[in-house]
């Protein structure tokens, strides 16, 4: 009798466990049972991304999903769950009660799909994580997002925690100013609170509710948004050089006197006044200008001597900050370790004090831990030690090039580097990568989607004006930024995976083609030996250059091209994909290949076939690619033959 009863009770065990383990249905040809239910305390970000979940299920499957909210009664049909005080969680159990910043869970408990988040938009992370990781979209760039089409859709139990590598995420890829791309890949930050009122670029993210709760972020050199007025009429307040406060007429080169009291005060209540104009900004800056001179008066270099430069910028920070934190306690204050501030400082931050460290010296071939340049240095142990001297450090990460056409490499790298920002505890990242802007008069012709973005390198300091750039796919920028934002949410993916899930869906038939060629790029010995760095050999890359390919990766990379146009010369789409990521390789080709003059002559066909048909006004908007004027070149080649 007692063997029988354990005999029934193991069958009820494997019943319950395998009902638990069932797939459940959201979907089944075209159709579904399923509610999104919303808590009616979800912010207007939230709100807006609900509607966008709804919207991406029925261009994936064909069906409504309608979105309510949980003050109506649950009814007996399915329901998607959305929100950690969703009044239709029946047992709160489920959720674990201390997420962090962006962490999410995903749960599937009987029928009911439920999704919910920490702070800082974990509602809105879980959402489109839910779509990437079970329903296999991804956002590639904003005229490539992927949904797959599944009228019937069957999801097995889940039971899901996730939450970001960094709790601030952001890169300046062209591609940011969209914001579908933007708010998909779960970024959550913009660099778009500068120097007043914002160009169309920045309007058409913000306008987005959807990115409403973004951190709208910190002027990157605040100090040349001091009032032409205040620095005109202080003379104190100046940075003395040479034993002269004088007046400097450009706002992005002046410097300030950090050891003058009254300067501090006046910095103090010009934050508050802009805190209290927008008193949902997360964090503010008082970060010094792009040019690295201090102030050489007595009582500045009696502070050097004591604590360092840096040391006497924290000290200035902790002034602004005790200041602040009465009124705004929840506000951190950003200041530079960069340039002349970059050395660790000789004393603490306050709690409040952000400190954003911006590596531009090192040699970006490399992980930062890694390579002789990096090492010697010690830039991994001068991170440490402001990582000892902080409570809160962002990292300011150099991706980008002022040849921006040459191919370089960069990727695993950076993987190896954001790794270490977590182990150490960084909370913040941004990637700076687009620093050559292009626009095009002619439109449609690129196969993605036409967007505004900026800076205007003429326009590089203030970002005023709309004379920015147009996204245009050439090269593998638009690659890198895709691949830059799944490493700012998980550090640890394949990049080599996310590169064949990108290629496979960018590029159609030609993707293996196209991901050897990424991966050729990608490895250092496809590159000549010459270093950017005097004091060392081999390969070096510093901030803004790109190295010089060898001759066997460009004949490799051309014959990889070859085949990847002839495997889409029936697909227009694909086919202007593949001669866009070739403009790298063929403006490779005629600065250093002298001695094909067949491959030469193809290349340059193709490649100003290519630019006159997307019509980039480099002659105009950007005169100049690095050190290569493009028209000078071309002229070149008309002059003196191929």
């Amino acid at each position: 009798m007692k063997n029988k009863a354990v005999f029934i009770s193991s069958i009820l065990v494997t019943i319950f466990c395998c009902q638990g383990l069932a797939d459940i249905t959201l979907c089944d040809n075209g159709r579904t049972s399923y509610k999104i239910v919303l808590s009616e305390n979800a912010d207007i970000s939230t709100a807006a991304a609900a509607v966008d979940f709804a919207a991406i299920l029925k261009e994936m499957t064909g069906a409504v999903f309608p979105v309510v909210y949980d003050f109506y009664p649950a009814a007996e049909a399915n329901e998607i769950i959305l929100g950690i005080d969703n009044k239709h969680i029946k047992d709160h159990n489920l959720i674990k009660a201390d997420m962090s910043f962006g962490e999410y869970q995903i749960i599937i408990s009987g029928n009911s799909i439920i999704i919910a988040g920490g702070p800082e938009r974990g509602l809105i992370n879980g959402i489109y994580g839910f779509c990437r990781d079970y329903l296999d979209c991804r956002w590639l760039t904003p005229g490539c997002q992927y949904i797959p089409s599944k009228p019937t859709v069957k999801l097995p139990e889940i039971r899901d925690c996730k939450k970001p590598a960094f709790r601030y995420r952001s890169a300046d890829s062209i591609m940011q100013w969209d914001a579908n791309w933007t708010v998909r890949n779960r970024l959550n930050e913009s660099k778009a609170a500068s120097c007043g009122e914002r160009p169309s670029a920045v309007m058409l993210l913000h306008n987005d509710t959807r990115t409403a709760t973004m951190a709208n972020s910190w002027n990157p050199h605040a100090f040349q948004s001091i009032p032409e007025a205040v620095y005109k009429g202080n003379e104190l307040w100046r940075a003395e050089i040479e034993g002269s406060r004088k007046y400097i007429g450009n706002p992005a080169q002046r410097a300030f006197c950090l050891s003058n009291k009254e300067f501090n005060k006046w910095v103090a209540q010009w934050t508050l006044r802009q805190l209290r104009q927008k008193p949902n900004m997360p964090f503010i800056s008082i970060t010094h200008t792009d040019i690295g001179i201090s102030c050489d008066c007595k009582d500045c270099l009696k502070a050097y001597k004591k604590i360092g430069i840096s040391g006497l910028n924290i000290q200035f920070a902790n002034n602004v900050a005790k200041t602040v934190a009465v009124e705004f306690p929840d506000v951190s204050i950003i200041t530079f370790a960069y340039n002349h501030t970059f050395a660790p400082p000789g004393i603490k931050a306050h709690p409040s004090v952000r400190a954003v460290w911006a590596p531009i010296g090192a040699d970006y071939a490399y992980a930062i831990n890694e390579g002789e340049v990096n090492i010697k240095d010690n830039y991994l142990g001068q991170l440490r030690q402001w990582c000892a001297n902080t409570k809160q450090l962002g990292i300011w990460y150099y991706q980008y090039s002022h040849f921006a056409m040459l191919p370089r490499p960069c990727l695993f790298a950076t993987q190896k580097s954001l790794q270490k920002f977590k182990e150490l505890g960084v909370d913040q990242v941004f990637i700076e990568m687009f620093f050559n802007p292009c626009w095009k008069k002619t439109f449609n012709t690129d196969t993605d989607k036409n967007i505004i973005a900026y800076p205007c390198f003429s326009d590089y300091y203030t970002r005023q004006t709309d004379a920015g750039s147009m996204f245009i796919p050439y090269g593998l920028e638009h690659l890198r930024g895709y691949i830059y934002s799944e490493l700012l949410w998980d550090t640890d993916i394949s990049v080599n995976k996310s590169i064949e899930d990108f290629c496979r869906i960018y590029y159609g038939p030609s993707h293996r083609e196209i991901f050897e060629y990424v991966m050729l790029t990608e490895d250092l010995a496809s590159y000549e030996e010459k270093s950017d760095f005097r004091k060392y050999d081999g390969l070096h890359i510093a901030v803004g250059s790109a190295p010089i390919p060898n001759k066997s990766y460009l004949l490799k990379c051309s014959e990889l091209f070859d085949a990847a146009m002839s495997k889409t010369k029936n697909d227009p789409v694909f086919r202007k994909r593949v001669e866009l990521a070739r403009i790298s390789i063929d403006f490779a080709i005629l600065l250093f290949v002298n001695d094909e003059p067949d491959l030469r002559k193809k290349a340059s066909e193709r490649f100003f076939r290519t630019l006159d048909e997307i019509e980039p006004a480099f002659n105009t908007v950007i005169p100049r690619n690095g050190d290569f004027n493009l028209e000078d070149i071309k002229n070149n080649f008309l002059k003196n033959g191929l």
